[in-house]
């Protein structure tokens, strides 16, 4: 099976939220569009519950975000509508559609590079800093095996 289909619905319901008015704040403020992740949607369990729905059995959903913080300054001038995520927040949206915790890697922005990414202007005056980032994965069990077909005896008929 080609994961052509699989791509174009996923594309599509990427463009829908793209198309919402905090995505369109977030790139009037300079956002690039590659940069507007999960802490710019208004409902993430949302974005979840369609990559958890598009992706096969065995098949992987990939979050990287901000870990849970209280750094205003993001929401204000980057259009952030969620202060990060906790693991737990995590886990359990994962496990809300169907979704088995495999890994939680976090990292500070020295390990990312992130520290050379600039600042707004004026920020770095006042002593803002990058908060901590996550991956976390979750993976889609595998389908479950069909059951066998059974006559009304109760036998197998192959």
């Amino acid at each position: 099976a080609s994961a052509g289909p699989i791509a174009r619905l996923t594309r599509a319901s990427l463009i829908d939220i793209l198309d919402e008015p905090y995505i369109l704040a977030a790139r009037a403020r300079g956002v690039p569009s590659r940069r507007v992740l999960l802490h710019h949607v208004a409902r993430p369990e949302r974005a979840v519950s369609e990559m958890a729905r598009v992706v096969r059995g065995g098949g992987k959903v990939v979050i990287a975000a901000f870990t849970r913080h209280n750094l205003q300054w993001m929401r204000e001038e980057l259009a952030h509508q969620w202060l990060g995520f906790s693991r737990e927040e995590v886990q359990a949206i994962f496990a809300r559609h169907g979704l088995v915790p495999r890994r939680y890697l976090v990292r500070r922005p020295a390990q990312l590079d992130l520290a050379r990414v600039s600042l707004p202007p004026g920020l770095q005056d006042r002593g803002a800093v990058w908060p901590d980032v996550f991956l976390a994965v979750g993976e889609k069990p595998p389908a479950a095996a069909a059951p066998s077909v059974t006559d009304d005896a109760g036998s197998d008929p192959r």
